[in-house]
């Protein structure tokens, strides 16, 4: 099922004034950040190197890429790249990762995991 959230009447509005490449784009590597510094390490230090984890990272670099991309010379179709991209991306780490790290990962870990992804999210009020 396609995901709804990115119209074609959304997506102008993004390339058209430009808000994509703050707000959004940001949030974007906040959560790889934390992915990449608090989740990934510790679902490897306990369960070893994962193909899933090396896939999950190089789609990172790619949607940088892709923001980098918006941010100097912004279009419709690379927006909509970049959210069947991060699309894509979200549901393997929904449905393959977590899964994993769900049934894998002893209790008191994924508790501490869960813990200190909370104390590194930003939260932001609006």
């Amino acid at each position: 099922m396609r995901d709804t959230r990115f119209s074609r009447r959304t997506t102008a509005h993004y390339v058209e004034s430009g808000s994509y490449s703050d707000f959004e784009s940001q949030s974007v590597e906040d959560e790889f950040e934390i992915e990449e510094q608090i989740l990934f390490p510790a679902i490897e230090d306990a369960l070893g190197k994962l193909p899933l984890v090396a896939s999950l990272i190089a789609e990172h670099r790619e949607v940088e890429g892709l923001i980098v991309e918006l941010r100097s010379a912004p279009t419709g179709a690379l927006l909509e790249r970049l959210c069947g991209l991060l699309s894509e991306h979200i549901r393997r780490e929904e449905n393959d990762l977590f899964q994993v790290a769900q049934s894998q990962l002893p209790e008191p870990i994924l508790r501490e995991l869960g813990a200190a992804i909370e104390r590194k999210v930003v939260r932001i009020c609006l």
